[in-house]
């Protein structure tokens, strides 16, 4: 009996999409302007990132899907942080004890911004038009590389924007 075995068995490996949306290849706007509050963290830039990849997940404490998706960005972080990978989460929210369980109970070890007007939000096309959760890989030269999704994000596409 003959078995076929896949060449790759991590999910999307072999098949994985091409990067698409309106954003992919424009520069990514900055952030810190967009952040009315840090938890766990001092302020964060994209430009003080500069020659790093950044992942930044957009999302909402009260999006069911939100929670649901933090412990797969916070495995990439955890992954990929050592090799360069800046991980910053930025939720539509305006009070913090909403987001501290959260932090706490996914053991988040990635800077949170609160977008508490959704300004930020507004700013990074898809994550108005698709909602939260949504993820924007920015490249080492500042611009947006993938976008999408966070389930759809997958490791190989993230080591190809490592150093």
């Amino acid at each position: 009996m003959l078995f076929v075995v896949p060449a790759c068995l991590n999910v999307g490996c072999s098949t994985e999409e091409p990067p698409a949306g309106p954003m992919v290849g424009k520069r990514a706007p900055e952030i810190v302007d967009g952040v009315e509050q840090w938890l766990h963290s001092p302020e964060v830039s994209l430009a003080d990132l500069a020659g790093r990849p950044v992942l930044l997940y957009f999302w909402h404490p009260r999006d069911g899907r939100s929670p649901a998706t933090l412990a797969h960005v916070q495995r990439l972080a955890a992954a990929f942080g050592e090799r360069g990978l800046a991980t910053i989460g930025l939720c539509v929210c305006d009070e913090p004890a909403e987001v501290e369980p959260l932090i706490a109970q996914r053991k988040l070890t990635f800077p949170i911004g609160l977008d508490s007007d959704a300004d930020l939000h507004q700013r990074f096309y898809r994550v108005h038009e698709a909602g939260t959760p949504y993820c924007y890989l920015v490249g080492r030269e500042q611009l947006i590389v993938w976008e999408g999704p966070p389930g759809k994000l997958t490791a190989r596409r993230i080591r190809k924007h490592l150093p």
